[in-house]
């Protein structure tokens, strides 16, 4: 490894609340890879190799709103104890750029860009990424997320023997890249837009290295453990990276979890630890809401909060918190030499169980939760009584089935009600407490928490795509619901009184806001402007509600799928007929004409299918996936609540 150096360490970073002396070398900074190959940073932090057979020509080249990093001088810190060299850059007067490269020991080079936004408005921040090789590329493909839909990144094979990686995300994140390869190419392009609040970082993480061909890359990417590739990383940096799901499992807020590999653990105050075995069989904490109990295999880590008058908080292997006192003052833990010590509750910092050396697995989050405005969070027995809810379409009462989520602190001071068909309805909970179960506690112990102290309760969680693809009202003050509408309505134009099946409609707009006039779009892109002669429209929901929504509320319709009016129907069904004439051509002629109706028809043909001749069903089969293929893809148009931090 060649490395310039300076003689003097001065450069300090200050992470997690520890000073980390880091050495200032020279730029550029050479690193040598298991290949033989030298991994190079240069000037402004861009990525490059140099070798005998270096496979990439630059990786991880960023621009930033459209502008490369600029960089004042040719001096970068490095940390040699993780291998990591890191740069600063200014994209503007309000926020910072810190670019951190890291040399994995298994090849791999990670690259996380920290954004810090100094202002007190949001700031929007488009990176443009761009990979490209020094050989040809023999073939190419992007790398699918298996969580979810979309590209996590690109592995081509070069005509060096080798493949090249680049990887700009974590499987089943929200934040991905859009990632634009064209075949033949030996360059590829991702492209990530965030937005920075004010006063908070932002970062994003991204892999470069090669393999022996594309199916190790693409193993590699499978067999990736985000949290682990990152675990060196501080907690506040950790809770940055938005382009990677799951990474902060190790901490809660800005404290870090305590974990033993091969013994439980206690840190005293002083920073001094203790290894052994925790002998306690459950813990006793006095709550706000009660006395829980929590069997001791289900608690994963203690921390001791507060200098004064302390507070524990207990996490569990499943990341919940229960915060509150130990009704025991002593904790006692058998040493190495067989002694059993009780340890003082007042100078424990933080304890851990071992792991036993097993990787501590992702916190999903993913049943029924219910979250306290303290910060505390828990797993819950979906409950079976109704939610009362008061809305201005009239009182509710929801099942809890019916019920997604129940989000009862946001910036608006109202509650919300996310049903599981993607419908959002605002008004007010009028249950003044909730008794719950709690499933972690012994005998899952029944709990009655005030409404006033309750942040969310989610009964089933929100999938990305929740309502996409399914007709939806958006209403005044941000309402959505998600139906389609039915029945007969009469439009008042200008010129005549329009008779109109509902069900037809692909929107409804208002096109002059504060008036009461709509603009009507049907099925076959027809419009028509006027005034709906009708002062509510009934709306049927999941599981039987029906809704009085006032036309005044409405701020538009959308159907990505209307239903075509009789007289197309009937065509349809005349071609589907002819699908099956003795004459070919009478058959090709039939089916070049149904294509030519377009997508609106595709639930018609989706109902003929059954009971058909096996040709007309491969016709009829064909057909739809050529329309479907054809069809805009419909976007969801109910956004989930924030996360609760």
């Amino acid at each position: 490894m060649i490395k310039t150096r300076l003689f003097s360490f001065v450069a300090s970073l200050v992470l997690s609340g520890s000073v980390v002396w880091a050495e200032q070398v020279q730029l550029p900074y050479q690193s040598a890879d298991e290949n033989g190959n030298q991994w190079v940073v240069s000037y402004n932090a861009q990525l490059q190799q140099q070798g005998n057979q270096p496979i990439f020509g630059q990786a991880g080249m960023v621009t930033v709103n459209g502008r490369q990093p600029q960089q004042v001088n040719q001096q970068a810190n490095f940390d040699e104890k993780n291998k990591e060299i890191t740069t600063v850059f200014r994209p503007n007067k309000s926020m910072s750029h810190e670019r951190r490269v890291k040399f994995q020991e298994d090849g791999m080079v990670r690259i996380i860009d920290v954004f810090e936004n100094t202002s007190d408005k949001e700031q929007p921040i488009s990176l443009q990424y761009m990979t490209n090789t020094n050989f040809g590329i023999n073939g190419a493909e992007t790398i699918a997320d298996p969580k979810k839909k979309g590209d996590l990144g690109w592995v081509a094979d070069t005509g060096a023997g080798r493949a090249a990686l680049s990887l700009w995300g974590g499987k089943g994140s929200k934040v991905l890249p859009s990632v634009r390869y064209q075949e033949g190419n030996n360059m590829v392009n991702a492209t990530i837009t965030l937005k920075a609040p004010p006063k908070v970082k932002v970062a994003v993480v991204h892999w470069h290295g090669s393999f022996e061909n594309m199916e190790a890359g693409k193993n590699w990417v499978g067999q990736m453990s985000e949290a682990k590739l990152l675990k060196d990383l501080p907690a506040e940096l950790r809770k940055a990276i938005v382009n990677v799901t799951g990474n902060s499992a190790g901490s809660i807020g800005d404290r870090e979890l305590l974990r033993g590999d091969t013994a439980d653990i206690i840190e005293i105050r002083g920073g001094d630890q203790i290894r052994g075995d925790l002998k306690i069989e459950s813990y006793k904490l006095n709550t706000a809401y009660g006395v829980i109990e929590l069997p001791a295999a289900k608690v994963a880590s203690l921390l001791n909060v507060g200098d004064f008058r302390s507070r524990q908080l207990l996490v569990t292997q499943d990341g919940e918190i229960f915060g509150g006192d130990l009704q025991e003052q002593t904790v006692p833990l058998q040493l190495t030499s067989g002694q059993v010590t009780q340890v003082p509750l007042a100078q424990i910092s933080r304890l851990g169980y071992r792991t036993g050396g097993a990787e501590t697995p992702e916190w999903k989050f993913d049943k029924p939760m219910l979250y306290l405005r303290s910060g505390e969070r828990c797993v819950i027995a979906s409950p079976t009584a109704p939610i009362d809810f008061v809305t201005r379409y009239g009182a509710l009462s929801l099942k809890p089935e019916q019920v997604a989520i129940v989000n009862l602190k946001n910036a608006a001071g109202i509650h919300e009600v996310y049903l599981s068909d993607g419908s959002k309805l605002s008004g007010i909970v009028s249950n003044p407490q909730w008794s719950i179960k709690l499933t972690s506690a012994s005998g899952d112990q029944p709990v009655v928490f005030p409404l006033a102290a309750v942040a969310r309760v989610q009964l089933t969680p929100l999938s990305d795509d929740i309502g996409q693809g399914k007709s939806t009202l958006s209403l005044q003050g941000g309402d959505i619901i998600a139906t389609r509408l039915e029945g007969q309505l009469k439009l008042q134009t200008t010129f005549d009184m329009i008779n109109i099946s509902a069900a037809e409609i692909r929107s409804i707009a208002k096109p002059d806001e504060g008036l009461p006039d709509v603009q009507v779009t049907m099925f076959d892109q027809s419009t028509f402007r006027g005034s709906l002669q009708t002062t509510s429209l009934k709306c049927k929901m999941v599981g039987g509600l029906v809704l009085d929504v006032p036309v005044a509320a409405i701020r538009d319709y959308d159907n990505p799928q209307p239903f075509p009016s009789q007289t197309i129907v009937d065509k349809v069904k005349e071609s589907i007929a002819k699908l099956n004439a003795e004459d070919w051509k009478e058959r090709e002629a039939a089916e070049a004409g149904l294509i030519a109706m377009g997508p609106t028809i595709t639930s018609v043909l989706e109902d003929a299918i059954d009971g058909q001749p096996a040709e007309v069903k491969q016709r009829l089969g064909g057909i739809v996936k050529r329309l479907k293929k054809d069809q805009p893809a419909a976007t969801s148009r109910l956004s989930p609540p924030e996360p609760i931090q």
